[in-house]
């Protein structure tokens, strides 16, 4: 998961180890990048608005490191923002 609410991100990590998944949650764009390269997770939960890259432009990056599993778009962007995002998800896989 990566979302720029920090508070967030330790109940991410726990809810999911609960429910017997290995987590990686964290706010940084770079560590998030990193994490895909080395872990390979098989579920993304991505938030479009941060403050050191975008949420549309992880998914380019993604799209370009050829990455197929899911992604959850989280936003408090309006519906239609969220669509258009995920249609241009969609057309890069």
């Amino acid at each position: 998961m990566i979302d720029d609410e920090e508070g967030l991100l330790p109940c991410v990590r726990e809810v999911g180890a609960i429910a017997g998944y290995a987590v990686e949650a964290t706010a940084s764009a770079m560590y998030f990048l990193r994490c895909v390269r080395e872990w390979h997770p098989t579920l993304i939960f991505l938030d479009l608005k941060m403050d050191d890259m975008d949420g549309v432009e992880l998914m380019h990056t993604l799209a370009a490191y050829k990455f197929a599993a899911p992604i959850v778009l989280m936003s408090g962007c309006e519906s239609k923002v969220l669509r258009t995002v995920t249609e241009l998800g969609r057309s890069l896989a």
